[in-house]
């Protein structure tokens, strides 16, 4: 492969792998809110 090339794959993998961790990041953060939500009765209609 040309050193563009490699360049290029570099680059994608390198974006793929910095999105990917934001896409866990928030999901970790969405699973902590929603736990917080269930541990705090205020915030929610209690179920009848």
């Amino acid at each position: 492969m040309c050193p563009l090339c490699i360049a290029t794959v570099g680059l994608m993998v390198s974006g793929a792998a910095a999105f990917v961790r934001k896409v866990r990041a928030r999901s970790e953060q969405e699973r902590l809110d929603a736990d917080r939500r269930e541990g705090d009765p205020q915030g929610t209609p209690a179920p009848v």
